[in-house]
């Protein structure tokens, strides 16, 4: 937003900083009947041109609003105060100028502003300020391991994210959520029982749902990622977590069987002065 204040000698330009009109520079001037002159501010940005007894208000070289001589006389030209003039979004000339009005410029830049939730994080400009009408740069969403991107607190889903023909202030956060993955259960040689497979959530601990397979001489040792025993093992009913960090992955694990019938002898001693060995 932006204000022009002014009278025979001197306008004044004020920009709307937190809700408050704040001067950000001033020019003098003389505002001549029946002469064209052009009173630059800030790079030609805001200014003042007045035709013959037209004062224009212009951003950027474009006009945006147009008051007349007599249209001012009261509040500047008598020497009663300062008149005010709004450069507005409406180039038609219709709008009064004794009052203070709040209107947008149609060259304002505007601030968009990103930030990430929990379990993520974001690569790109987070601060930008954009002119009217213009784009932002990319902004992506990163999500921790484990963790997945589900949209921004606008509910774009958009990732990377570049905003465009940006017309207002824009602040949204990124919003991650835990993978969920599948257990299944493998019975690896079992000829009776059957198993669902089990839903985990990333970071959630729980136990493993109970063997349920049983297998004819042999007992049931526990589980591996691997059916021949060389991967991961866990334990019948093992609290566990994170067994994998891809979300809607499914991670098999295989029942583990020892002969019943013949038991794996892994100890043997035989007394010298005995002919009896001990298992």
């Amino acid at each position: 937003m932006y204000l022009l204040r002014f009278n025979q000698t001197l306008f004044k330009i004020y920009k709307r900083v937190g809700g408050v009109w704040t001067e950000i520079g001033s020019q003098s001037s003389v505002f001549p009947r029946g002469n064209t002159n052009y009173y630059p501010y800030i790079g030609d940005r805001v200014g003042l041109k007045v035709v013959g007894n037209q004062i224009m208000g212009t951003i950027n070289g474009n006009v945006v609003l147009t008051v007349t001589d007599n249209d001012i006389s009261a509040a500047g030209r008598a020497g009663v105060g300062i008149g005010y003039v709004n450069i507005s979004t409406d180039d038609s000339g219709t709008g009064v100028c004794f009052d203070d009005f709040n209107v947008e410029s149609i060259n304002s830049n505007y601030t968009l502003s990103y930030f990430a939730g929990l379990n993520g994080t974001l690569s790109g400009e987070t601060n930008q300020s954009v002119p009217s009408g213009e784009d932002g740069s990319s902004v992506t969403a990163i999500p921790n391991k484990g963790y997945h991107f589900v949209n921004w607190s606008d509910s774009s889903t958009d990732n990377p994210r570049i905003d465009t023909n940006v017309t207002a202030n824009i602040s949204v956060t990124a919003n991650f959520s835990a993978n969920t993955y599948q257990v299944a259960f493998n019975g690896n040689g079992a000829d009776s029982g059957s198993m669902d497979n089990q839903n985990f959530t990333y970071n959630t601990a729980q136990n493993l749902t109970a063997n349920q397979y049983t297998r004819t001489g042999y007992t049931f040792s526990g589980w591996n990622t691997a059916s021949d025993g060389s991967g991961t093992s866990y334990d019948d009913e093992e609290n566990v977590s994170n067994l994998t960090a891809t979300n809607g992955a499914i991670v098999t694990l295989y029942a583990q069987w020892a002969d019943a019938q013949n038991p794996v002898i892994s100890n043997i001693s035989v007394s010298p002065s005995s002919s009896q060995a001990t298992i």
